[in-house]
């Protein structure tokens, strides 16, 4: 597909990249199973609490503190899943998904030797014999609705429609990059385009999601607010009427922060691009 969800298997592979390359070789992930040991001396766990330090988690949550919780503990294992069925059948396993820390921190750290450039052969009847220049980005939604999607891009409609899939059967190709690099280039501007109009759309989805989400959280508070006003006015000790006061003063605090979190979201929306691969598809001449 042209956008290509990440999978819990590449998933794992970056992970594991990321520990040999990060905290040197060696068995970090154990167990051949969904469910998984992560075992970390305490000298890994502070290094990989340093390095959480440098990098910017947009979306702290569950997995954040507990991730946290872990590099700081003395406990050096963490059982670890990358499949959602295993996760939900066993809830004290970490859940590693694109999402989680983990897997933030090994992206930022690898995509420091990026991006590298590849070339790849296949043989295929859809394409004419010849060359075709490729790029693939990681975006990263930001806002309310966190993703990462991988986005291959090319001036030919089929290989930027198949070459995540294609890739997964080619063979290496060498080729001479000098001649494709003013190509590359030029497809940086069709990124461009494809990134403003994805952009725009992400942009008007969480826009009006976070609308709905205020008129549904002005309806509640006002219906609320109402209840607690009639409460006040029909009191006629002082105790009850400032222990109601009380309460409906939390209730308008609490409504403001909520409201102000959901505007807050809709100004942080967006959808950060980091270039992965420059790539040669070579489709060999088809036999007779």
């Amino acid at each position: 597909a042209e956008n290509m969800w990440i999978t819990p298997q590449s998933i794992q592979e970056l992970v594991d990249t990321f520990m040999n390359d990060f905290l040197g070789e060696g068995e970090y992930l154990r167990g051949k199973a969904d469910l998984k040991s992560l075992r970390l001396a305490g000298d890994k766990r502070r290094k990989l609490l340093d390095n959480l330090n440098e990098v910017k988690i947009v979306n702290a949550n569950n997995a954040s503190k507990l991730w946290t919780a872990y590099l700081r503990s003395d406990k050096p294992v963490l059982p670890v899943t990358f499949d959602s069925v295993c996760a939900k059948d066993n809830r004290n396993a970490a859940f590693l998904t694109q999402m989680h820390p983990l897997v933030i921190q090994a992206a930022a750290y690898e995509s420091n030797e990026l991006p590298c450039e590849v070339g790849v052969t296949i043989s295929t009847d859809e394409l004419p014999a010849g060359d075709y220049e490729f790029l693939i980005y990681v975006w990263k939604y930001v806002g309310l609705k966190p993703d990462i999607r991988l986005i291959a891009v090319s001036d030919n409609e089929i290989v930027q429609k198949n070459i995540l899939n294609y890739v997964q059967y080619s063979s290496e190709y060498e080729y001479e990059d000098a001649q494709h690099t003013a190509v590359w280039d030029a497809m940086d501007r069709l990124h461009y385009e494809k990134w403003q109009a994805e952009k725009a759309v992400y942009t008007s989805d969480i826009k009006n999601e976070c609308e709905y989400r205020l008129d549904q959280l002005r309806h509640s508070f006002h219906q609320r607010e109402a209840v607690y006003r009639t409460m006040i006015s029909n009191a006629e000790d002082e105790r009850i009427i400032r222990m109601r006061q009380s309460q409906l003063d939390k209730l308008v605090a609490d409504f403001e922060q909520q409201k102000k979190r959901l505007d807050e979201t809709v100004q942080r929306v967006d959808i950060r691009t980091n270039l992965q691969v420059k790539g040669i598809l070579h489709v060999e001449e088809q036999a007779g």
